[in-house]
């Protein structure tokens, strides 16, 4: 099974475009039918359906809170950069990882770099 995304509300649809056409499987919350969902639900959405959460929300990062049971976590962290340049490094970033690289990872990128950390780890620090 190849990698499979599960896109926040907050992820532009040009990024999730991006992504689709560099072959990933990527569902969005909106086609899950998750709009305005809890934090909760949409965690509980990508544990079922076995997917990545791609977010643009650091409250899903939050070590405090972090679950330790979901696939993993991508947080994208970009400010004032245009969408086309972050649809390109999250897709790079992505397939350079791989599946191998991110699941059960808290991944995190930025303009310049990617950041892991094993969520187990994550959610005992």
């Amino acid at each position: 099974m190849g990698l499979r995304l599960f896109a926040d509300e907050n992820v532009y649809a040009e990024i999730v475009t991006r992504l689709r056409a560099g072959g990933m499987d990527v569902e969005t919350v909106q086609e899950a039918g998750k709009a305005g969902a809890s934090d909760a639900n949409i965690l509980r959405h990508a544990r079922g359906t076995d997917r990545i959460l791609l977010t643009f929300d650091r409250d899903f990062a939050d070590i405090r809170y972090l679950p330790r049971d979901v696939p993993g976590i991508v947080l994208l962290r970009f400010r004032q950069t245009p969408i086309e340049d972050i649809a390109e490094r999250a897709e790079d970033a992505v397939r350079g990882l791989g599946e191998k690289g991110i699941r059960d990872f808290l991944v995190v990128i930025t303009l310049l770099h990617v950041r892991r950390r094993p969520l187990a780890s994550v959610a005992d620090a």
